[in-house]
């Protein structure tokens, strides 16, 4: 009569039930295998972008008559630079926040304008600036004034007349002239459009996607003729845009700085690839590893000593042909790839 077998007692003719395996099944010739590894996966997000220097802002005259003297269309004005003529009078730029608003010479009341104005002519070379007051006109800044006059030939008055300078924050790039040669113009009229003078990527990013970018982040940016050139974010927008009434997604405004100026381009579609990490540190094999259970779910077949084996997996992320699993499977061991 046969033994019978009971969970956990041993009964002559029988063994214990054995715990369960994974499924061994025989080898097989010319296999094909990969390694499973650790890695970040990613994918890269392919964003439209345009190539510029950014908004332009308008850069408007001070002084009423004709224009006689405008730089062109892509020039760069710098500090004391002639940035226009009126009736043969210039404006030199300045650096400064505050616009110029008024006629400056010794006794007007202090002001961030008079400070700006000081720095410039430290700038330039006309005094050291321990040698001159804060945003206080007087004397010292006048003999500065003196100097700077004398060089551009000018008459020595030791006076800044409202119009004779114009305040940017830094160097500007002429984006389009509004107002040419021989206009004429009143104060306060647009003499050109001007923006900053580093090229910028613009982008209008989907703002379900702005957590995947950040300042100094680095980026490929994709020209039309397929030339790649490194850069970085330089500034994520704070504000999310869009009409909730429209079809569109709302966006937030992305600024990418190249690492170096391209000198064949002003203005041009670009686009920008981002990395994004879809599952860090994770454990990989390529998408054909995988095998469809019967009863559902997937696993991978491991290669061992004298065959493979099927060991349960759980997939997760995929990208560029590879997938995250968790599992029975461990680094470094070998799957079965179908050929």
């Amino acid at each position: 009569m046969a033994a019978l077998c009971t969970a956990g007692v041993l009964v002559s003719g029988c063994t214990a039930a054995a715990t369960p395996r994974p499924q061994e099944t025989p080898p097989t010739e010319n296999v094909v295998t990969a390694p499973v590894t650790r890695q970040d996966l990613a994918t890269d997000d392919q964003l439209a972008g345009w190539l510029g220097y950014g908004e332009p802002i308008p850069l408007s005259a001070s002084r009423e008559g004709m224009v006689t003297k405008l730089p062109r269309e892509g020039a760069v004005i710098r500090r004391g630079d002639v940035v226009a003529e009126i009736d043969g009078k210039a404006t030199r730029l300045l650096y400064g926040q505050t616009p110029a608003w008024r006629r400056l010479s010794a006794g007007v009341p202090k002001g961030p304008d008079i400070k700006q104005l000081n720095d410039n002519l430290a700038a330039l070379g006309y005094a050291k600036r321990d040698d001159l007051p804060d945003d206080l006109f007087d004397w010292r800044t006048r003999m500065a004034v003196y100097a700077w006059q004398h060089e551009l030939n000018l008459p020595r008055t030791g006076v800044v007349e409202f119009g004779d300078v114009l305040f940017a924050p830094a160097a500007v790039r002429v984006e389009k002239v509004e107002s040419p040669l021989g206009a004429t113009v009143a104060p306060g009229q647009v003499l050109a459009d001007v923006t900053g003078t580093d090229q910028l990527v613009a982008i209008d990013l989907d703002a379900a996607l702005r957590d995947t970018v950040h300042e100094g982040l680095a980026v490929v940016v994709v020209l039309p003729d397929r030339t790649r050139t490194e850069a970085t974010v330089a500034s994520v927008g704070r504000t999310i845009s869009g009409d909730p009434a429209s079809e569109q997604e709302p966006i937030v405004k992305v600024e990418v700085e190249l690492a170096s100026e391209l000198d064949e381009l002003d203005a041009s579609p670009v686009t920008v690839v981002v990395e994004r990490v879809l599952a860090a540190d994770a454990l990989t094999v390529p998408v054909g590893a995988l095998v469809a259970r019967p009863g559902g779910g997937y696993a991978v077949e491991r290669a061992r000593a004298g065959g493979t084996e099927l060991v349960t997996v759980e997939p997760g992320q995929f990208a560029d042909g590879l997938v995250e699993i968790t599992g029975g499977i461990a680094e470094g061991d070998e799957v079965v790839v179908p050929s």
